[in-house]
């Protein structure tokens, strides 16, 4: 029952691991690959926010099958535009699983979208490119001392990374929008920048978010 995770109502699926350092991750529990409980997280990492939770651990293990015949029983609520979204993390680190699902899933005609800040090898991309409908990709900076020292990204790479795909998806008539969040004094003096970013890449749609409350 997601409203901003791409067009129409969509089921989310939330995969594990992320190589990126964001000061203001939403997602803390979801940067380690592995299962984590509330213990073993940073309480600094999230502002020492005391939450409710349903139980102790964050994640659980899935075969596809399984996920599938989770995903099927929202079928009925996708309609004409909705579908599936996988976010993270860092979704592209599970690009074979990805892979997997996404071939069972356009078999039932679902519509696939991912979250990803691009930030992996282009093979990853490539490797689920088919099967994607829709992107949100992430732009976190566009300072080579920036990104590397706050976020860990490998600027070159994500660059190189957002031309293949902005270049793909108008041949394949896929959809790309940009995500942005603004972080005083981190990110927040670059519009002129994202501006010439975009039109280099053919781009004239983005998000604009503030850091979240927590």
């Amino acid at each position: 029952m997601c409203f901003s995770d791409g067009p129409g109502i969509r089921t989310t699926l939330f995969l594990k691991g992320c190589p990126l350092t964001c000061p203001w991750c939403c997602n803390i529990e979801n940067t380690d690959k592995g299962l984590k409980t509330i213990s073993n997280i940073n309480a600094d990492s999230v502002n020492n926010v005391n939450a409710n939770f349903d139980k102790n651990l964050y994640g659980d293990y899935y075969t596809e099958d399984e996920l599938v015949s989770i995903i099927l029983k929202d079928k009925n609520y996708f309609l004409n535009d909705g579908g599936v979204t996988f976010s993270g993390g860092e979704p592209l680190l599970h690009d074979e699983f990805i892979k997997k699902i996404s071939a069972k899933l356009k078999e039932q005609n679902i519509n696939i979208a991912i979250e990803t800040s691009l930030c992996t090898n282009i093979d990853k991309i490539k490797n689920v490119y088919e099967y994607i409908d829709f992107y949100y990709v992430d732009i976190k900076a566009l300072d080579n001392k920036v990104a590397k020292e706050i976020f860990n990204i490998d600027l070159n790479m994500y660059k190189e990374n957002l031309s293949y795909l902005s270049k793909s998806i108008k041949k394949d008539n896929k959809k790309l929008v940009l995500r942005w969040t603004i972080a005083k004094s981190i990110n927040d003096g670059i519009v002129e920048d994202i501006i010439e970013f975009m039109k280099n890449n053919g781009l004239n749609e983005i998000e604009i978010c503030s850091v979240h409350n927590l």
